[in-house]
């Protein structure tokens, strides 16, 4: 399957854990995720839970950034039963 390179720049693979809590959600709920590439606007992650279009997360990375970093899903796709990729874009200022 082509996927159409939607970037405004190139991404690097990077491999590892990611820590993400739910924003938007009355009760701020955190989950782990994988991190798959990741730019200075952006990343991918998969993850066991889908996300909405729209959610704002915070990031953390035990080995990934000093301080947490702030997103917002602009899309996720179904991959397996209960694996979804998901596209961050990053926020430039923090919460």
């Amino acid at each position: 399957m082509y996927l159409k390179e939607m970037r405004r720049e190139p991404r690097q693979v990077m491999i590892g854990d990611v820590f993400y809590t739910t924003l938007n959600d009355p009760i701020e709920m955190s989950f782990r995720g994988m991190l798959f590439d990741l730019s200075t606007s952006g990343l991918c992650i998969f993850t066991h839970r889908p996300l909405n279009e729209g959610t704002e997360l915070r990031l953390e990375g035990t080995r990934l950034w000093e301080n947490a970093k702030y997103a917002v899903v602009k899309w996720c796709k179904p991959i397996s039963t209960d694996i979804y990729r998901v596209g961050l874009s990053l926020n430039s200022t923090s919460h």
